[in-house]
């Protein structure tokens, strides 16, 4: 495979299905997963954390070279309704993937590894064709 031929691939894990700094055994199998695409294929994570009390004002983002994959995280205050987390958690992945989209990232596939990120991957997918 060319040069020309590398995929532009969002690795779009739910949170607790990717390391965090606090918790670096957990999903440690799809950051390794995306470790070895990066070989062939230019890999962005977005990893979005719903349960961060740490967050100012709604969102904090951090974006970093982990491992030899850029990894952009950000950490989202819980939403005060209970029951609505998840919700909360769809509206802001169309939102980041939104700027994400606008600053030049084109993903070719989004790479989702369970239910709860399928669904975010399908709703920014769809929105951006």
């Amino acid at each position: 495979m060319g040069g020309q031929d590398r995929l532009q691939i969002l690795f779009l894990p739910f949170w607790r299905w990717y390391p965090a700094p606090d918790h670096p055994a957990q999903g440690a199998f799809v950051r390794e997963l995306a470790r070895a695409a990066s070989r062939r294929h230019r890999i962005t994570v977005l990893c979005l954390d719903p349960s961060a009390a740490r967050a100012p004002r709604g969102e904090t983002i951090t974006s970093a070279e982990e491992d030899g994959v850029r990894t952009i995280r950000v950490a989202l205050r819980r939403w005060p309704v209970p029951g609505c987390t998840y919700a909360w958690y769809l509206w802001r992945v169309r939102r980041v993937f939104g700027r994400l989209w606008r600053s030049g990232l084109r993903p070719d596939v989004i790479h989702a590894h369970e239910y709860a990120a399928g669904l975010a991957a399908v709703t920014v997918g769809k929105a951006r064709r």
